[in-house]
Order: C-alpha cells, then sequence, then structure tokens
C-alpha cells in the first residue's frame, strides 16, 4: 500500500469530522472485499485485531482504508471519520453482503478502522511511513 501524506495542520479539535456517506458501495467494489465476504467469514476483523494491528492486516484491510484515506487526504485538516456514521457505512456493507452481525462487532470494527487510520496518519506525520510489502 501507497503511504498517502497526509498533513495535519493542527489538532482536530472542534473541526468537523470527515463525511464518509456511500463509502460502502466503494468498498463493495474491491474485490478483496467481495472475497473476504464471499469466503472467509461473516466479519471483518476478530477481537485479536483490536490487540494487534499486524494481527489483520490483510488485502481487504486495505481496500477499507483506501477512500477513507483518500477522503482524508482531500479534506482541509485530514480529519478521521466520526464513529457513528462509520458505524452506519460498515453495518450497510454487511447487509449488503447478507450479512447477520451483533452491534459490538461492528462497534469493534469501526474502533479497529479507526485505529488503522490514526496509525498512518501518525506514520505520515513522521515521515516514516511504513516499508514493509
Amino acid at each position: 500500500m501507497h503511504c498517502l501524506f497526509i498533513m495535519s495542520s493542527s489538532e482536530n479539535l472542534g473541526k468537523p469530522k470527515l463525511p464518509i456517506s456511500g463509502v460502502s458501495e466503494q468498498w463493495e467494489s474491491y474485490k478483496a472485499i467481495r472475497d473476504h465476504m464471499h469466503t472467509n467469514g461473516a466479519v471483518l476483523f476478530t477481537d485479536s485485531a483490536a490487540e494487534s494491528v499486524k494481527a489483520c492486516c490483510v488485502d481487504y484491510v486495505y481496500d477499507l482504508l483506501t477512500p477513507l484515506l483518500v477522503k482524508m487526504r482531500t479534506t482541509e485538516g485530514s480529519p478521521q471519520p466520526s464513529v457513528e456514521p462509520l458505524r452506519e457505512e460498515l453495518s450497510d456493507l454487511y447487509k449488503r453482503y447478507s450479512k447477520k452481525v451483533i452491534e459490538s462487532q461492528i462497534i469493534l470494527d469501526s474502533w479497529v478502522v479507526r485505529k488503522f487510520l490514526g496509525f498512518i496518519k501518525m506514520k505520515c506525520r513522521i515521515r516514516k511511513p511504513s516499508t514493509v510489502p
């Protein structure tokens, strides 16, 4: 994954959050996400993903993050998405694949996505993107 340099002029305190409506449609268009949802299981992230970033570095994660990173890059101040809209989009993604998941799974998924976005933003801010393929 190529690192998009996300520059933050200051802390995002008081700034509006990233609008992400419709991102579930973009997610559905990625082959890795479709393959995972059709073959590998009912959920995007397991409990181990919340504990370790390396535990969930798989192809579909890059596709989950790409549209969000592009939106962050093109929005002034590069804010992260709010948790509630992110939960709505993840819930919509599960519905598109007829997956029935409990609310706590959607909450976990939303926090893991935000964790990844924060991690990438931090690495870009200190200009030390990962070189691991």
